[in-house]
């Protein structure tokens, strides 16, 4: 005798509540994201998002120390699509307003976590908890003040589950979900972008030449138009943060040091 697993739809629906219970002080304003999160990056954020309602860019922010190239910080989140998307849609966001925004992310992240884990066969029950960990487990709870680095954490599973069908029916529509994805990812300029990047693109390779033998000729074409697709998706939506992150450290007023002496303990 076999059962039935639940429908993603149900399961989808369980880990909302689980998300929920897990949050709750959080999302019902009874608690705030604590230290950096909103110290740091709430007003971070807030200011973007103010600056961009009165029709200016945020190149400049006036209010620390003497002035500081705000579109350059590269964990300043400006080119995030989702988050400053969520900050623009209410005239004054608080605090709470902002934690939903990053705790949605990590709902973003745990359902492509449910999606992808139902890929690789199993149990209703092993989808849920490997989710639930995602979502809760010691990366993701012991970084929530990072919001940079929980929201580039929040898109891997994204990019994984675009990437998985990329590579089972590679096409020039599946090509840009996985740039769109990607490209989201690599706008926050943090370490660990960096490292989910080699991962991913080690894990890509990988699973191109175990297919390959099987595509037919139309596939391979398709792997072709969608990796280029992708690539210029993810560049399109990437390449600004990474051109005004590469400016402070050009224009610093140090200009007489080279930047690859940056990291010796010595400074001049």
């Amino acid at each position: 005798m076999t059962t039935e697993n639940p429908s993603f739809r149900q399961l989808l629906m369980v880990l909302c509540g689980i998300w929920a219970a897990l949050h709750f002080n959080v999302l019902f304003g009874k608690q705030v994201l604590p230290w950096d999160a909103i110290d740091q990056f709430y007003p971070t954020v807030y200011f973007n998002a103010h600056t961009l309602r009165s029709g200016l860019v945020p190149w400049w922010n006036p209010y620390i120390y003497a002035g500081y190239p705000q579109i350059g910080d590269p964990q300043g989140m400006m080119f995030s699509p989702l988050l400053m998307g969520w900050m623009l849609l209410r005239q004054d966001p608080g605090a709470v307003w902002f934690d939903w925004g990053v705790l949605l992310h990590v709902l973003m992240g745990g359902a492509a976590m449910l999606a992808l884990l139902r890929r690789y066969g199993g149990n209703a029950l092993g989808w849920l908890l490997g989710a639930t960990v995602f979502m809760a487990g010691g990366v993701a709870a012991s970084r929530l003040e990072h919001t940079p680095d929980v929201i580039a954490y929040a898109y891997v599973p994204v990019v994984l589950l675009a990437l998985r069908q990329f590579l089972d029916e590679p096409r020039g529509r599946r090509g840009l979900i996985l740039g769109v994805a990607a490209g989201a990812m690599v706008t926050q300029l943090v370490q660990i972008t960096y490292l989910f990047v080699l991962v991913i693109v080690v894990h890509a390779a990988i699973g191109t030449v175990r297919r390959w033998a099987a595509y037919d000729l139309r596939r391979r074409r398709g792997w072709y138009a969608g990796v280029a697709v992708a690539l210029a998706m993810a560049s399109a939506i990437g390449l600004p943060q990474l051109l005004v992150g590469w400016q402070p450290p050009v224009l610093r007023y140090r200009g007489g040091m080279p930047l690859l002496s940056s990291p010796s303990p010595w400074w001049p």
